[in-house]
């Protein structure tokens, strides 16, 4: 105002759409939130000090909002080595005012190998590549129709010759006197072959000897007491190797368990109520010392005469089936042990062997008629005194089969005998015999 002051002043909207907030009406200077697309006329009035007034006009022109382009990415650049032949690329795409409605992946440059699979996906993967560099594109369009590019390079190296893999077997342990042992080696190329092996001994006692030790399977012999150490390379055919590693302990000798010998099971008839056991006993380290008979099964009653000797009668036998257990010990406190089965018959039921034993008692021969009632076959004869120790013995052939048999017995002394009469895979008869 040239001659006064201004005491007011007010806004108003004189046109446009019914949107839009007025603020600070009555400031000089105000503001207008909430528009939307159209054409706003705002007009300001001024009073003066004397009341006079004077107007202007305002144009606010409210455009409609325009498309933001997208944004693409094909993600971090990847490297990788035959015989890895595929990789994943793993795109995204965003828009801060719309979405993605479509990706689309190429090759742009690269060798002609490679296969580009679900190239309209964001996420895609290479197959097939071969040696070299490739760089693939991929593009985005959001829904307003804007479009949005990222590369990604793909770095294909050549293959590294992979290290081959050896095996030298499971840990050994033998106790002496065995002295040698295999060393089961093994070895895997998985892209090429093994064209060498080779054994050495890195630690043990200087004793032993290595055998065939350029062959996966090599062994040793000639070892003592003590703890050995042998490893194995393998050589690929691209000059990688592999070792490993096998221990070998060998331990001092043990005692050998002794040898028990029950003889072969006994079938006799009723009324004989007894027989003759004759055990035996070897140890490959050292010597029998004691010897024992134990009835494990079979009817009561019956009696061992000396348990504890190599040899022994057994009386009382009642019809059944007795299971005798015989038993061994060394010098070093060892045990072994072997069984015999004692069958008793009520009576001799036999069609296909006749046994006739006469005289009995006899002084000088004893006629042994063996008849074989069903078909021909080699039996034998064997002749025992009362401690087991075997005074004769023949084998019937089979053409002899049906002949008596003779046993000299007069330069024996008097006394009791036990005639064993076998029969094909039959058990022996048991006869016992007296001396006059």
């Amino acid at each position: 105002d040239a001659d006064g002051t201004i005491v007011s002043y007010a806004w108003i909207k004189i046109s446009g759409p019914s949107a839009g907030v007025l603020n600070n009406a009555t400031a000089a200077t105000a503001n207008v939130t909430n528009l939307v697309h159209g054409l706003y006329f705002y007009q300001l009035m001024v009073t003066d000090n004397e009341g006079a007034s004077a107007k202007d006009t305002v144009t606010v022109t409210v455009n409609t909002a325009l498309n933001q382009t997208p944004s693409a990415s094909s993600g971090a650049d990847k490297m990788i080595t035959l015989p890895t032949h595929s990789t994943i690329l793993n795109g995204t795409g965003t828009d801060a005012d719309g979405a993605i409605v479509s990706y689309a992946w190429v090759k742009i440059s690269g060798p002609s190998a490679g296969v580009l699979n679900n190239a309209t996906a964001a996420i895609a993967n290479v197959t097939n590549l071969v040696q070299g560099l490739y760089s693939y594109q991929l593009t985005v369009t959001d829904n307003e129709g804007a479009t949005a590019k990222d590369t990604v390079t793909v770095t294909v190296n050549t293959a590294v010759n992979q290290a081959p893999s050896a095996g030298s077997g499971a840990d050994k342990m033998i106790t002496l006197p065995t002295h040698s042992t295999t060393l089961n080696g093994t070895g895997t190329d998985a892209d090429g072959t093994i064209v060498s092996y080779a054994w050495v001994k890195i630690s043990g006692p200087s004793a032993g000897i290595l055998n065939n030790a350029t062959a996966a399977i090599a062994n040793v012999t000639n070892l003592v007491q003590g703890l050995y150490s042998y490893q194995l390379m393998v050589t690929d055919n691209e000059g990688a190797t592999a070792k490993d590693t096998v221990t070998v302990t060998v331990n001092a000798a043990g005692n050998q368990l002794p040898k028990a010998n029950a003889g072969t099971d006994i079938t006799i008839y009723l009324p004989l109520s007894y027989t003759l056991l004759s055990g035996s006993g070897t140890d490959a380290d050292g010597s029998i010392v004691a010897y024992k008979w134990r009835v494990v099964g079979g009817p009561a009653q019956s009696v061992l005469s000396s348990p504890s000797t190599a040899v022994t009668n057994i009386k009382n036998l009642r019809q059944g089936i007795y299971k005798i257990e015989f038993s061994v010990k060394d010098n070093a406190g060892a045990v072994g042990y072997d069984t015999l089965i004692v069958n008793v018959l009520n009576k001799k039921n036999n069609a296909s062997l006749k046994l006739n034993v006469y005289p009995n008692p006899v002084t000088t021969l004893l006629n042994v008629e063996v008849v074989n009632a069903e078909t021909d076959m080699q039996s034998s004869i064997i002749l025992y005194d009362s401690k087991g120790s075997v005074l004769y013995k023949k084998i019937v052939p089979v053409y002899e089969s049906k002949r008596i048999q003779q046993v000299d017995m007069s330069r024996l002394v008097k006394g009791n005998y036990f005639l064993h009469v076998k029969y094909g895979t039959e058990p022996p008869i048991v006869k016992p015999i007296i001396k006059i």
